[in-house]
């Protein structure tokens, strides 16, 4: 016989249920920072057939008449937009449009038909650029202030676009489309062949303690020492400046308004939670807040990223369980 809806595990149920709603409408109040960054799904039709799948993040406070800098935000291998949410999230809540990208062959993106599509077209980074530089339907975006962010080999793709971008300008005698560039996780391709070609602000951020810091060229992840990290500081110094023999981390070298800035990060931390830590969001907020001649309303400490992942975390607890009174109740049917 059906028990009653008021029965115990129903009710259980019930609760669950108005708990997942009521974590998913928190989650987007943090999410939209309280109505004030309108979030939308968006798919960019790219080279070959291909597609970019990406969250747009924009600030209500970005207009036509009031333009915003842009940063597309780039998760690494096998991730998707969600795993740089914190990212866009952030930014956003300082009227920074940002645009958090599956990369290709991730998440709803397409695949690529470059077997190296970090390397040679920004995991769709690169397209995006073109796009937000080029499109007027982006009318809110400052074309002149367009950025790429990204972790592990999305920060490969990141000093990459400053590399293909860089060529671009130099063969039309015009700035390049991207202003800056902010990679974490990543030095391998701090090289010169990489790095004598790019036009862009440029930001590291390494963790002391990366895994994969045994692949430098020292060895580890001291960053002071780092040849990779000396020959970001050291590039475009001005004339008649000895180089710098030792990088001191945190520091602005070069001036933004001539995209000669460059800073390293060395944050005490491991790889894969690097981004997931206050200080280098901290960080990364200073260093858009630098570059794009900005002054924030909030603090760079004051981060609300956190609470979404908390609150999903939540959910994600409570549907699971909500699965053994939804069982009760479905084996306690006609039809089971």
């Amino acid at each position: 016989m059906n028990e009653p809806l008021n029965h115990r595990s129903n009710q259980f149920l019930l609760a669950l249920v108005a708990f997942v709603i009521l974590c998913a409408f928190l989650a987007s109040r943090v999410q939209t920072a309280g109505g004030d960054v309108r979030v939308q799904e968006i798919r960019l039709p790219t080279q070959n057939g291909q597609w970019v799948a990406a969250d747009l993040f924009r600030p209500v406070t970005a207009t036509a008449e009031n333009p915003a800098p842009l940063v597309v935000v780039v998760p690494g291998f096998q991730r998707s937009r969600e795993a740089l949410a914190n990212t866009a999230i952030e930014l956003s809540r300082r009227g920074i449009v940002a645009i958090s990208i599956d990369p290709y062959a991730q998440g709803r993106s397409s695949s690529s038909t470059s077997r190296m599509a970090a390397t040679t077209e920004g995991y769709g980074a690169f397209a995006v650029v073109d796009y937000a530089a080029s499109s007027e339907n982006l009318n809110y975006v400052d074309k002149s202030r367009i950025a790429i962010t990204g972790h592990s080999a999305g920060g490969n793709a990141a000093i990459r676009g400053a590399n293909y971008f860089g060529r671009e300008a130099q063969r039309t005698g015009e700035p390049s489309k991207l202003h800056s560039v902010y990679m974490s996780g990543y030095v391998l391709t701090l090289r010169d062949d990489v790095l004598d070609d790019v036009r862009s602000n440029i930001g590291v951020a390494y963790a002391l303690y990366d895994e994969g810091a045994y692949r430098n060229e020292l060895g580890h992840g001291d960053m002071r020492i780092a040849p990779e990290a000396l020959r970001v500081v050291n590039l475009g110094r001005a004339t008649g400046l000895p180089p710098e023999e030792e990088v001191d981390i945190g520091r602005y070298y070069g001036d933004p308004s001539d995209r000669s800035l460059r800073v390293v990060f060395n944050e005490r931390n491991i790889h894969p939670f690097q981004p997931y830590m206050p200080e280098a969001m901290a960080n990364q907020l200073d260093y858009f807040e630098t570059v794009f001649a900005m002054d924030f309303a909030l603090e760079h400490d004051d981060q609300v990223w956190y609470w979404k992942e908390l609150l999903g975390a939540l959910m994600m607890v409570a549907a699971l369980v909500a699965l053994i009174p939804l069982s009760r109740l479905l084996l306690d049917t006609r039809f089971f």
